[in-house]
């Protein structure tokens, strides 16, 4: 009788070891065994493994830091087999306000990827595979989801990860590898800068954030060649806010004609600074001008008054007289003595022009003033 048992108890055996393997891999991880502070380590049960490999954080850290307050990243948690025999891989993740045992998560989790779900425990909310482990493509295994982050954080954001490069054989013989990141949210989120040629001789900057974190002032900074900076001048921040804010800069000298660049550069309390983007923009020189050439026609016989009123002053302006087919036909000293501000006078004699049309042509540096058409009659 007794031997008849054997074939029972092997069944049975077989049974539970292929229940231990089915749950090994088709379960979820257990929460709270990420290493962080205050979490447990999976390697209390899972261990022994001959296996090597590690596990990585990627579409945070390596995007962006400072993390950008409200921000929802793409993460990837990648898995790789370095060497040794694993099927499979399961993952658990968190992201910490702050880096202490008493730390609550932070954050958004959502957009959960295949076999990807969360598990809320006390203040702690992690993402961690469910229903079963990703196979490996290529030595990687990878879970994703989106993590959104919060919209202000007076502490460093930590995030961690574990990972199980199971064997497939229960709990023996597996490999835990962990990774953890650090980071700071950015103290203030700039939603929007821009620069505008007011076509004044001004260039106004406009700037709004979504929320500030001891935020103390923005520097405005402005550039001709787009890596050398000056300074223009400081506008206060928020401090602490949560709700638009919105700033504004008028530059009164800008560089005309050419290419400038501005960004920003913000300062937190603690004396620590970020800087924006930078914007480019070529303004163009605003000048109130009035010229009167006179007679027109103008007797062959006599002269050509030329009146110029500008409220900017051209030294090395010129003046030249060009026939029809755009051929300078006269120049003289008067012509090039350049433009005061306020009104420049000029008298030209045309006694040596020939009946016909002309253009009274001014520049400045290669730019063209004016151009002015006249008649010389006989």
């Amino acid at each position: 009788m007794s031997k008849k048992k054997f074939p029972y108890i092997y069944r049975l055996f077989g049974l539970l070891f292929a229940i231990t393997l089915f749950f090994s891999f088709s379960g979820s991880a257990p929460l709270g065994n990420t290493g962080a502070p205050g979490d447990s380590v999976c390697n209390t049960c899972h261990f022994g493994g001959s296996q090597t490999g590690n596990v990585d954080i990627l579409g945070i850290i390596d995007v962006d830091n400072p993390i950008i307050p409200g921000k929802t990243y793409n993460v990837e948690v990648r898995i790789e087999l370095l060497s040794g025999n694993s099927p499979r891989a399961g993952f658990e993740f968190i992201a910490l306000d702050g880096n202490t045992a008493v730390s609550p998560s932070t954050g958004t989790l959502s957009n959960f990827g295949t076999n990807v779900g969360f598990g809320t425990s006390g203040n702690r909310t992690y993402a961690r595979h469910v229903g079963g482990e990703n196979t490996y493509t290529g030595g990687i295994a990878s879970y994703f989801f989106d993590w959104t982050a919060p919209a202000s954080s007076n502490n460093p954001i930590s995030f961690y990860a574990v990972a199980n490069i199971a064997n497939g054989s229960g709990t023996s013989g597996d490999l835990i590898v962990f990774d953890n990141d650090q980071a700071i949210a950015l103290p203030v989120d700039l939603t929007d800068f821009k620069v505008r040629d007011e076509k004044n001789g001004t260039v106004a900057l406009s700037w709004q954030t979504a929320s500030e974190v001891n935020s103390d002032f923005f520097e405005v900074l402005r550039s001709e060649d787009g890596s050398s900076f000056q300074s223009l001048g400081k506008i206060e921040a928020a401090g602490f806010s949560n709700e638009n804010q919105e700033y504004s800069f008028l530059d009164q000298s800008p560089i005309y004609n050419r290419n400038s660049y501005y960004r920003l550069k913000q300062y937190d309390y603690n004396g620590d600074h970020y800087f924006s983007d930078i914007q480019t923009i070529q303004a163009t020189e605003y000048n109130n001008t009035h010229l009167n050439v006179f007679p027109n026609p103008a007797v062959r016989s006599s002269c050509l008054f030329i009146d110029y009123f500008s409220e900017l002053a051209y030294p090395d302006a010129q003046m030249r007289i060009l026939d029809m087919h755009g051929r300078s036909v006269m120049t003289n000293e008067q012509l090039d003595a350049g433009i005061e501000k306020g009104l420049t006078k000029v008298v030209v004699d045309i006694n040596e022009l020939p009946v016909g049309q002309y253009i009274l042509h001014i520049t400045n540096e290669g730019r063209v003033l004016e151009n002015h058409m006249f008649v010389v009659s006989q």
